[in-house]
């Protein structure tokens, strides 16, 4: 299975890491590997979400208005939630079936669409597009 990730996908998880603890949340979510994802300039996965209008700024707004915000916090890899850790495996599946040497942007951003209960998905169908489009 394919256990690496390319620049651009290590990024957008430090990102998510980031994202969480400015936020003051104590674990770290699809909604946060979404917010990462979308801050990753110049990825497939920032491609696609820009194209339909999702920006980072428009997944924070949404996330602090589902979580609330606190006080800035530490989070490290440890404070994935299940659903997160799945996620990422995931990713690595796809990939791997794809035939893809690395995980990129574009694993995650597929891993979290296929992921109907979590948070990013929610997010994503909230905003008025079509998710299966993505």
């Amino acid at each position: 299975m394919v256990n690496r990730f390319t620049q651009k996908a290590q990024s957008a998880l430090n990102r998510s890491l980031a994202a969480a603890g400015e936020l003051g949340h104590t674990y770290v979510g699809s909604e946060h590997i979404l917010i990462g994802l979308a801050e990753e300039r110049d990825s497939a996965a920032a491609r696609l979400l820009s194209a339909k209008g999702v920006t980072s700024e428009r997944i924070r707004d949404a996330v602090s208005e589902f979580a609330g915000v606190g006080i800035k916090t530490s989070v490290s890899p440890a404070n994935m939630t299940p659903r997160t850790k799945h996620i990422i495996e995931h990713s690595a599946r796809l990939a791997a079936t794809a035939g893809a040497g690395f995980v990129g942007t574009e694993h995650l951003l597929a891993a979290i669409l296929e992921e109907k209960d979590s948070v990013a998905y929610k997010l994503l169908a909230s905003f008025s597009i079509s998710v299966s489009e993505l």
